[in-house]
């Protein structure tokens, strides 16, 4: 199956929608599908052309044509984003959505399509403005099916828009089990543990 795999962040950038996606676009690969990754250009990437374990990567000034507000950067990742499209044709899209409203790219491509191709959205974030007239409202409702990463994404997403109870479930994200389990652990004093990214807001 040819996947268009459309996420606002990717490696080098590291998180949680990051990692996710390091490890299952390569293991989508290696179950025989044919993958395209379209992400944001940054200060960490800002090459248009690049490629992840042999998966190619189409990076686009997305994120500084919604912050700058810059019309010609908006008019040519849309240019850029149609001929990616018409070059792959895709038969299934999975679109990451995270706050950042670069999904807007491309559903301003897929519904002149007249060919409707498969859309699965994944939410990775709560509290998120959701409605009928919002961008992520029109996501959901053009979506053929919606993946919330954890039961409080899922519930305000259904909240919100609840005719998608149909089309919606929740899967966790994972990540590979470390290959050397923890030895010499003393649990006789109460331990925290904390799984994120060493950054300020977490």
């Amino acid at each position: 199956m040819k996947i268009l795999y459309f996420v606002h962040w990717f490696w080098p950038h590291i998180g949680g929608m990051e990692t996710l996606s390091m490890n299952a676009v390569p293991a989508l690969k290696q179950r025989g599908h044919d993958i395209v990754i379209v992400t944001s250009t940054s200060h960490l990437a800002s090459a248009p052309r690049d490629e992840y374990q042999g998966i190619p990567i189409y990076r686009l000034p997305m994120t500084d044509a919604l912050r700058q507000r810059d019309i010609k950067k908006f008019l040519y990742v849309r240019k850029e984003l149609v001929k990616i499209y018409k070059e792959f044709e895709p038969e299934l899209i999975h679109l990451h959505f995270g706050g950042i409203p670069v999904g807007i790219f491309l559903l301003d491509i897929i519904k002149e399509e007249k060919r409707r191709i498969p859309t699965v959205l994944t939410l990775h974030a709560s509290g998120m403005r959701t409605g009928p007239d919002t961008l992520l409202g029109k996501l959901l409702r053009r979506s053929t099916w919606v993946v919330a990463v954890s039961d409080s994404v899922m519930n305000n997403a259904l909240k919100t828009m609840p005719d998608i109870k149909g089309k919606i479930s929740r899967i966790y994200n994972g990540v590979p089990a470390p290959k050397v389990s923890p030895t010499d652990l003393d649990f006789s004093v109460p331990k925290i543990l904390c799984l994120g990214r060493m950054v300020k807001e977490k």
